[in-house]
């Protein structure tokens, strides 16, 4: 048989083994010719056995002028957002000096913007034209836009084959560098993951300033482009502790701030500095490093003996330094493994959560028993964490007093509660604020009592007047736990707005001014005759929450949490345009405003529609004879998500437990080991710091996804024009929609398609938004806006009902100057102060909606 014959026999061995084995007489029984020549080729073999060619050794030159050949790679996304909202990073290398410069991205499109903006900076500052540019085949690379740019430059592009990232080995090289780099920086320093993109940058620089040998001089790119040695007297440990004069410090106060060193900044001379307490970096001039672990110095005259230490006045307390968490771990991925041409890092570590040791206990300056007896408890106001224990004990008291059979009237159901407040597959944020003290002895500050909550009489103890306290209200009640809870949480940066009697009267007035208004308090509302509407609409809003999901009930250590936030209800009467109530609206929110940066919440920007867009997209639709119509979505802020670094957990409100009786046993059984219930948020709610900008994220994604594009002059404006005969404008004010459109038709089809995505209400046609009744003329192709509701309303708050009309706003050449005879020398109370000021608010909104004819006048009263 043949050599081919004798290969298949074999099962397609190698033909040099076979070859072998014959002519050693290593078998018998078989005869094989054409043993000599060279041996055939046999496609099976080739179908089933095909392996990587080897990649041969660069030969090319060494590029002999900067910008010669540039070598591109992107890298992400990141698992963690960095702290600049970035998720890419892109790497342009010079292969001439080797000077390599990073640009971080939002999203991997933005490739070609950082290549022009690279091609800008070596034309500027290195004299140079790119001629070559080397990268992979990445679509960021491949765009139409891009390929057309470089065409029209002269740009030679040189790609790699698919799946064969070797081709480009200068940049992959180049990027397993600086990532592993990277992550070393975070390990070492244990700062959090989400500053991935400084420690890029610091690696970057730090490449520019060292020897690389691909450079075949003895020199480092710095030196190769600039001819100058890099000076690195000033280089530091990246993530060092280091103290930071402090400009607006006080008299007594440490002059000095404690950061963390994140390298040198290429735009000023100074240094690049995070604050972990607001998750923010800034450039600083004056910075002291080296700076030794604070010790601590014995006053003179303040201890007994030499021996004696119990009392040390500390200069500076590191309080972080026993409080550190355990950093999630930062995957460093390369680009999607199924685009052609990407190569994937196999470094793989799932996030772990944190496990953060109990901070040390602050100590109590203040006697919290007596402080307990002059801030009245208000359960449903209150965020103290001192006082929630007892307050879930007269919850609970209360609750089991009640028959077990005999459920509060009107039950929406039983929750489920989870036993671990950290999901395992959503990662927790990246910083916690490390300066928090114990909830078991946070200390609470004095409270100046606003005006009426203590009445003075001329009884006469012991010789000398005493003030007696006497019953106060619960508005008053109220106000002193709202001023208590904001001062408490304020105390740490020096402002109490207690200490305030003009903030605190203006309050009051404010708080009384409200008591027969259309938003009473949740106890006002339980107490009166409407107690039962009330209810429903607590009901329908917990049924509406309770289908998105916004939240799971889970047993917490409060120890172990960050921040656990408050909540209330926030209940109103809807009216229509002639003043009469069409609904009972009531709002479960959260107190957003112990929200703290970094921890539970990052952006904030939520924009709606400018009164002026508006008056203008409504003149268009009567002008052209549109249809407009107006539409309303249900629990907008609920259709936001909450990404993984902002979680919030949030006390349940007090009546939770009436509406959901099965989670008494499950608060009976948290108590028992030591811990509470909280809800934890999957969803933003009404109140919290980023809720709006949630929503508006949503939103924009959905329209974006319907077709719409978003206004650059008014960014709560979207618009949609096919032709001539078929547009549409949407205005957006928070969660009421305005659409105008070529007919009726169109709206409903962009409500339907809105609809599959959100709950919409169907209002029809516009006639009442944001508290301007709108009516239209359809034959006369005009439209009136009238706010006459609001203003009988705001006549009637200051007892002008029945005053005459003028012809003009003010008097004309009227002199309000200081010392003019129109001013009186006498200073206003801070009653009238606050009342002034309210009314110059209320007429703002009036002119900036429906009334400009009243600015100038109120130009010159504000």
């Amino acid at each position: 048989m043949s050599l081919m014959d004798f290969h298949v026999v074999m099962g397609h061995r190698s033909f040099g083994d076979l070859r072998r084995m014959i002519e050693g007489g290593m078998i018998e029984g078989i005869r094989v010719k054409d043993l000599t020549g060279a041996p055939p080729v046999c496609r099976t073999c080739v179908e089933a056995k095909a392996v990587h060619k080897p990649f041969k050794e660069s030969r090319s030159p060494h590029p002999t002028a900067y910008a010669q050949e540039i070598s591109s790679d992107v890298w992400g996304p990141a698992s963690v957002e960095s702290i600049g909202r970035k998720n890419y990073f892109v790497l342009f290398i010079d292969r001439y000096s080797h000077e390599t410069r990073a640009f971080f991205m939002r999203n991997k499109s933005d490739a070609f913007d950082a290549y022009q903006r690279y091609e800008a900076w070596v034309r500027v500052q290195r004299d140079a034209d790119i001629k070559v540019l080397r990268s992979d085949r990445g679509g960021e690379y491949l765009g139409a836009e891009f390929t057309s740019y470089l065409e029209h430059k002269g740009t030679v592009r040189k790609l790699t084959t698919h799946d064969s990232p070797q081709s480009n080995g200068i940049a992959e090289r180049a990027m397993g560098v600086h990532v592993s780099t990277a992550r070393a920086l975070l390990l070492q320093s244990k700062l959090p993951t989400f500053l991935w993109a400084e420690a890029i940058r610091f690696s970057v620089w730090l490449h520019n300033r060292q020897f690389t040998t691909s450079v075949p001089t003895l020199k480092t790119p710095y030196e190769i482009v600039t001819g100058n040695k890099p000076n690195l007297s000033t280089l530091h440990p990246w993530g060092a502790k280091v103290l930071v004069k402090d400009l607006k410090a006080g008299k007594l106060q440490s002059r000095v701030r404690e950061g963390r060193y994140l390298g040198p900044d290429e735009e000023a001379l100074g240094s690049r500095i995070y604050w972990e307490g607001k998750r923010s970096v800034t450039v600083e001039r004056e910075v002291f490093f080296d700076i030794p672990d604070a010790g601590s110095v014995s006053v003179e005259g303040e201890t007994g003996s030499d021996d004696e230490t119990d009392e040390f006045v500390y200069l500076f307390n590191d309080s972080t330094s026993n409080n550190r968490q355990t950093q999630p771990q930062l995957h460093f991925p390369q680009e999607d493994d199924d685009g052609p041409g990407e190569y994937a890092a196999d470094i793989d570590s799932p996030p772990t959560p944190p496990n953060e040791p109990q901070p040390p206990q602050p100590t109590s300056y203040f006697d919290e028993d007596e402080d307990d007896d002059e801030i009245p408890e208000l359960m449903e106001e209150s965020d103290d964490e001192d006082g929630e224990e007892e307050d879930d004990e007269e919850i609970e008291r209360e609750l089991l007093q009640e028959d077990e059979d005999g459920r509060e009237e009107g039950g929406v159901g039983t929750i489920p509660v989870v036993t671990e407040p950290v999901n395992e597959d959503a990662p927790m944020p990246g910083h916690f604020n490390e300066e928090e003290p114990s909830t078991s002895a946070r200390t609470r500050r004095n409270v100046a009592p606003p005006p009426g909550f203590y009445s003075e009489t001329n009884q006469q103890t012991r010789g000398r007047g005493v003030k007696v306290p006497q019953p106060y209200t619960q508005k008053e009640a109220a106000l002193a736990a709202l001023i208590a809870e904001i001062d408490e949480i304020l105390g740490q940066e020096g402002v109490s707005i207690a200490a305030n009697q003009d903030l605190v009267s203006a309050l009051t007035m404010a708080m009384a001014a409200t008591q027969d208004s259309d938003s009473p308090t949740f106890e006002e509302a339980m107490a009166g005759a409407e107690k039962e509407k009330w209810l429903e609409a607590i009901r329908e809003e917990m049924a509406q929450i309770d289908k998105m999901h916004t939240y799971d009930v889970v047993e917490v250590d409060r120890r172990e949490i960050p921040n656990i936030i408050g909540s209330r209800f926030v209940l109103r009467r809807k009216r229509d345009a002639q003043g009469n109530i069409v609904r009972y609206k009531a709002r479960l929110v959260g107190k957003g405003f112990s929200q703290r940066p970094g921890i539970d919440f990052n952006e904030t920007f939520a924009p709606t529609i400018r009164p002026v867009t508006l008056r203008l997209i409504l003149a268009l639709g009567a002008t052209m004879g549109s249809a407009i119509e107006q539409g309303d979505a249900k629990n907008a802020y609920l259709n936001g998500v909450l990404p993984p670094n902002e979680i919030i957990y949030m006390q349940p409100h007090p009546i939770f437990y009436r509406l959901y009786p099965s989670l008494v046993p499950c608060l009976k059984s948290a108590k028992a080991n030591g811990k509470s219930l909280a809800l934890r948020l999957w969803r933003p709610l009404y109140g919290t710091k980023q809720g709006g900008n949630k929503w508006y994220e949503e939103l924009c994604f959905v329209l974006k996804k319907l077709g719409l594009t978003k206004s650059n002059a008014d960014h709560a404006l979207f618009y949609c024009f096919k032709s001539p005969s078929e547009y549409c404008l949407l205005g957006v004010a928070t969660d009421d929609f305005t659409y105008v459109a070529d007919s009726t038709g169109t709206v409903k089809m962009l409500k339907k398609e809105m609809g599959e995505h959100m709950e919409l209400a169907e209002m029809g046609e516009l006639s009442w938004l944001l508290g301007v009744d709108v009516r239209r003329d359809l034959k006369a192709r005009t439209i009136s806006l009238s706010q006459s509701a609001y203003i009988t309303l705001i006549l009637e708050r200051f007892g002008m009902a029945n005053c005459k009309s003028a012809s003009t706003p003010l008097e004309p050449n009227i002199d309000l100057t200081p010392g003019s005879e129109h001013v009186s020398s006498a200073l206003l109370p801070p009653k009238k102060k606050s009342e002034y000021r309210e009314l110059v608010g209320l007429l703002m909104y009036l002119s900036v909606m429906t009334r400009p004819d009243l600015a100038s006048a109120l130009a010159v009263l504000a």
